[in-house]
């Protein structure tokens, strides 16, 4: 017997067609980007969905980051958001540069470039091969909320419980309070708590002798006519990639018009910290530039500013 296509309807809502209601309810911790991916997926699929981020408000910390085709495959499911990522990507090409600035070798990603087969993400114009965190986080956030998914903010996961006679699992909290779901998704990254069920130990660290200083920011904040402004866009100009390669080390610098950032590979001496919120006067990083590669005088006088 073929069951009815109209015992579950299939909903449409903010021109998100959602397949019919499986009854399955999932819990997913963490509201970062792959969180809030997942819990998209996860509801678009016909499952009840719940969110939870320790922090108490949207994190909109970090700078850029990159993202591939395949992770990008089901974004023409969500029409809005869509339109909202093409407003926000450019087709940047990727350059290498010797310390002292000169440009050595421009190629644009792969997936973007002319004859290349096509990729995951077939629907999308333009895969932008870096997007700025803020604004993907906002993106991901704003279609939450418009398919009426709840983020529960301040509820930082402290442990998680499989009950094997109910079939359920669990998520505790900080604030004391119990998230029961079929399925929890655990996705607040390093530190996670997820290893109590998943691999029964801790995911050790491994330390890979480097450590990266990395920000964004404003480029009006770079003085004009100096030598750092040099750097930076003309009008028109498309974003750029650059990456700066030293001894032991690499500078990677993006330069929209909007926001200029930075991120800088080098060996580590025991001092840095897995933090946001670590900060280091311009100075140190200076120094720390200096220690073994002759860079040029634009690089140098735009990481002072």
């Amino acid at each position: 017997m073929t069951a009815s296509s109209h015992s579950h309807p299939t909903e449409i809502v903010d021109g998100v067609h959602r397949h019919p209601r499986t009854g399955i309810k999932v819990i997913v911790s963490g509201a970062g980007i792959g969180g809030m991916f997942a819990g998209l997926e996860c509801w678009r699929k016909g499952n009840d969905v719940e969110i939870l981020e320790q922090n108490d408000a949207l994190s909109t910390l970090g700078d850029f980051l990159a993202i591939g085709p395949s992770a990008l495959s089901t974004l023409h499911y969500y029409p809005k958001m869509l339109a909202e990522y093409n407003k926000t990507t450019w087709n940047s090409p990727l350059w290498w540069c010797d310390p002292s600035g000169k440009k050595l070798v421009s190629e644009m990603p792969e997936w973007n470039r002319p004859g290349a087969a096509p990729h995951a993400a077939k629907d999308v114009p333009v895969v932008g091969f870096i997007k700025l965190r803020p604004q993907i986080m906002q993106m991901l956030e704003d279609q939450i909320n418009r398919l009426g998914i709840p983020i529960f903010y301040g509820r930082k996961a402290i442990g998680y419980k499989e009950d094997v006679f109910s079939g359920k699992a669990r998520v505790l909290t900080a604030s004391s309070e119990v998230f029961t779901g079929d399925v929890v998704v655990a996705a607040e990254g390093i530190g996670t708590k997820s290893h109590e069920i998943v691999t029964g130990s801790p995911v050790p660290f491994v330390n890979s002798g480097y450590a990266i200083m990395r920000g964004a920011f404003s480029p009006g904040l770079i003085k004009p006519n100096s030598k750092g402004a040099e750097l930076l866009l003309e009008p028109g100009q498309t974003p750029e990639v650059r990456t700066y390669a030293g001894a032991d080390m690499h500078l990677i610098t993006l330069f929209t018009h909007d926001k200029v950032g930075l991120a800088f590979t080098h060996k580590e001496d025991g001092s840095a910290q897995e933090s946001w919120n670590n900060t280091i006067p311009a100075e140190e990083l200076v120094a720390i530039l200096e220690e073994r590669t002759n860079w040029g005088e634009q690089i140098m006088d735009f990481v002072k500013q």
